[in-house]
C-alpha cells in the first residue's frame, strides 16, 4: 500500500510540473506574440494626431510604414492604438491590405491576428478590393480554427454575397471545423444585402450538407426569412435529417401557417412518434387555441416522455385552464401529469390548493373503494 502512494504522490507532482512548464512556455509565446512597440506606438499617435489636422500622414511615416507593419511587433502595437482611436482605423487599411501576402508566408498565430485586425475595419461605405478579397479566401484553407474563425468573421464584414457564398462551400466541405453558432451568428450579422442573400442561399439550399442546411434554417428563422415551403417540404420528407427536420418544424413556431398546423395535428394523433416531434409539434401549436388544438394537446399530458408530457403541461396552462378543465386532467389520476401540474401553477397558491386538494380526495375515493392508490 505504501508503495502504491508513493507512486501516486510521484505521478501528480510529474503532471504538476508537467503544467507548470506547460503554462511558461505558453506565457513565453505569447509575450512573444503580443509584444509592443512603445515608441512605435508613440509615433502612431502623433500621426493620427497629425491626420486629424491635415488630413494626411507625414511622407517619412508612409515610406517606412509598410516596412514596420510587416513585423508582428508593429502589427499588434497598431491594433493596440486603434483600440484607443476607432476612428483612425480605416485611415490604415490600404497598409494592412498591402501586407498580405507577407502575412499568409507566418504561423498560424500570426495569421489568426491578422484575420483579426482585417475583420475590424468597417466595408460599409468602401467595398474590400476584388484583388485583396481574393487572396483573403486562402485563409479558409488554414488548420487554425482561430484563423478561419477571423476569417470568417470579416467575410460577414465584406458584405459581398458572392464571397459568403464562396465561403460556405468551404464551411460545407469541412463539416465539423466550424460551429454552428459561429455560421448562424456570422450570417445574421452579415453587412451586406439580406434580401440578396436569402435568395442566394435558397436556391443553392439542396447542394448542402446536413450541417450547413441546419444553420441556414436557424438563421432564416431568426432572419424573419419566408420559407414556408422549403420549411414544409422538409418535414413531408422522409428521407430528410432528423435535425434538419427539427429545425423546419422549430420555423412555425414563429411563423405559424394552416398547413404546419395540420401536419402538428396529424403526428399528435398518431402513435409510435419519436418523441421531439411530439414536442416540437406542441410547441409549434402555441399560436392556436381552438379546440381542436386543445383536444390533441390534452391527450398528451399522460405521456410516458417527460418532455413531451411537460410541454402539453405548460402549453395548457399558458392558455389557461378553468377550474373544470383542471378537474378534467386531475381525474385521469396520472400522477406524472398531477406533478406537472403542481409545478406550473407553483406561483399560485389558491390553484395549487385547488390541485393538491382534488388529488387528496380522489385519492381517499380510491382507496375507500378498496383500489390502489
Amino acid at each position: 500500500m505504501t508503495i502504491v502512494l508513493e507512486i501516486y504522490i510521484i505521478v501528480c507532482i510529474l503532471l504538476l510540473l508537467f503544467d507548470i512548464a506547460f503554462l511558461v512556455l505558453k506565457n513565453s509565446k505569447n509575450k512573444h506574440l503580443h509584444a509592443e512597440d512603445a515608441a512605435f506606438k508613440n509615433l502612431l499617435r502623433q500621426e493620427i494626431e497629425g491626420y486629424r489636422q491635415k488630413g494626411m500622414f507625414s511622407e517619412k511615416f508612409v515610406k517606412t510604414l509598410s516596412g514596420k507593419l510587416s513585423k508582428i511587433t508593429h502589427m499588434v502595437s497598431l491594433q493596440s492604438v486603434l483600440e484607443e482611436q476607432h476612428d483612425a482605423r480605416d485611415w490604415f487599411r490600404e497598409f494592412l491590405f498591402e501586407q498580405i501576402g507577407n502575412y499568409r508566408k507566418k504561423t498560424e498565430y500570426v495569421q489568426a491576428f491578422y484575420t483579426y485586425l482585417i475583420s475590424t475595419l468597417d466595408y460599409r461605405k468602401e467595398k474590400v478590393p476584388a484583388a485583396f478579397s481574393s487572396e483573403f479566401m486562402h485563409f479558409l484553407e488554414s488548420k487554425s480554427l482561430y484563423t478561419f474563425t477571423n476569417a470568417m468573421d470579416a467575410i460577414y464584414a465584406f458584405g459581398e454575397t458572392h464571397l459568403l457564398l464562396q465561403a460556405l462551400e468551404v464551411v460545407d466541405r469541412r463539416s465539423g471545423f466550424y460551429h454552428h453558432k459561429l455560421l448562424v451568428d456570422g450570417l445574421l450579422s452579415f453587412q451586406g444585402d439580406h434580401e440578396e442573400l436569402e435568395k442566394a442561399l435558397l436556391a443553392r439550399f439542396a447542394q448542402y450538407g446536413d450541417d450547413v442546411k441546419e444553420c441556414l434554417l436557424d438563421y432564416f428563422r431568426m432572419q424573419g426569412c419566408e420559407v414556408s415551403d422549403l420549411c414544409l417540404q422538409l418535414m413531408r420528407e422522409e428521407k430528410a435529417d432528423a435535425e434538419v427536420q427539427y429545425r423546419a418544424m422549430r420555423y412555425f413556431q414563429k411563423f405559424p401557417c394552416g398547413e404546419a398546423k395540420a401536419w402538428f395535428l396529424q403526428i399528435l394523433q398518431r402513435e409510435n412518434v419519436i418523441w421531439i416531434k411530439q414536442m416540437l409539434a406542441i410547441q409549434g401549436l402555441q399560436n392556436y387555441d381552438d379546440a381542436e388544438v386543445r383536444a390533441a394537446v390534452k391527450k398528451k399530458i399522460t405521456s410516458r416522455d417527460w418532455h413531451v408530457r411537460n410541454n402539453a403541461v405548460a402549453f395548457l396552462h399558458r392558455k389557461g385552464l378553468e377550474r373544470a378543465e383542471l378537474q378534467e386532467l386531475l381525474h385521469l389520476q396520472d400522477r406524472y401529469a398531477n406533478e406537472s401540474l403542481l409545478y406550473q401553477y407553483k406561483e399560485d397558491a389558491e390553484t395549487s390548493a385547488f390541485i393538491m386538494d382534488t388529488i387528496r380526495l380522489l385519492e381517499q375515493e380510491k382507496t375507500a373503494a378498496g383500489q390502489p392508490v
